[in-house]
Order: C-alpha cells, then structure tokens, then sequence
C-alpha cells in the first residue's frame, strides 16, 4: 500500500474512533446533550441543498462555473476537484457587502448569527413568468398578511424555484 492509502485509513480509524468516543461521552456525562441528539434524531430533515454546476442559472454577467481535476484515483488513489466559481452563484447567503460598500462580510459572522427564524417568501409563480423578476414591498405584505409579521433579525428567504428551468 502506498502513504497515502495508509494515512487515509489511518485517518478514517482515528475519526471512527473519535465518533465513537463522542457518542459515548455526550449520554455519560451530559444527558442533556443526548436529549437534544434524540429530538434532532426524531427531527424532520429537510434537504434545501442543490447541484451547482456549469448549468445552475446564474446572473448572465458572473462566468459560469469552471471545475479542474485535482487529483485522479488512477494516478494519486484519490479525487479531487478545483472549482472557480462566483461567489453569488447558486444558493447562497448574501452578506451586507454585497449591496452597500463597507458592509459586514461573511467572515464577521459567527455561527449562531445564523440560527434565527426563517420567513420564505414564495414568488416562484411571478419568476416562472419573468425569470429577471426581483421581489416588491407587496410581496412582503402579501407574506405578513398570510403569516403574519417578519420577526426582528429573521432571515427572509425569497424562493424563486429557478433550479427548476
């Protein structure tokens, strides 16, 4: 076997392990924490991820996506790629900097910043019409008028369905 087979095994019992380790540590000494696995565990999960590739639609002035192998299992028993990519291409999170010069970046966040209430306003029916079509103040009304009002520092989600043409 090569190194490098014999350090990804090694790697992969030493995570086995760890996993191992940590599952028996959190219901030992921290019930509470092997309370919250079995409500995430009983949880329904929902896959809101897409495939990005060269055909995701994208604004028409980002360049599409490029991907350039790395590595192949026929020459290094392994695979990787390396993906150019914009930074707004696909589903992502848009950050103050985006619209306004001197705005928060992604990287001044902390995790928990992202844990807030989700409020997703659907105007999947006006882009299948208008696939340029960008969200009005009425469709927010229309949102709090069926849900009621967006609650402070919720993330408002506009769902456009464009992965679908």
């Amino acid at each position: 076997m090569k190194k490098r087979t014999l350090a990804a095994l090694l790697i992969l019992c030493i995570s086995c392990l760890a996993l191992a380790g940590c599952g028996t540590a959190a219901s030992e000494e921290a019930p509470e924490q092997a309370s919250l696995w079995e409500q995430i565990q009983n949880s329904k999960v929902v896959d809101l991820c897409r495939e990005v590739s060269a055909d995701t639609p994208h604004q028409a002035d980002f360049p599409t996506m490029e991907v350039t192998p790395v590595l192949t299992f026929e020459a290094d028993e392994c695979y990787s790629n390396a993906y150019t990519i914009c930074s707004q291409y696909g589903t992502h999170v848009d950050v103050p900097i985006h619209f306004f010069e001197g705005g928060k970046t992604l990287d001044e966040y902390e995790a928990a910043d992202m844990i807030m209430p989700l409020c997703v306003i659907d105007v999947s029916d006006k882009v299948a019409e208008d696939p340029d079509y960008v969200i009005t103040m009425d469709d927010v009304n229309a949102y709090e008028e069926a849900y009621g009002t967006i609650p402070e520092n919720a993330l408002v989600a506009m769902r456009t369905d464009w992965y679908k043409m």
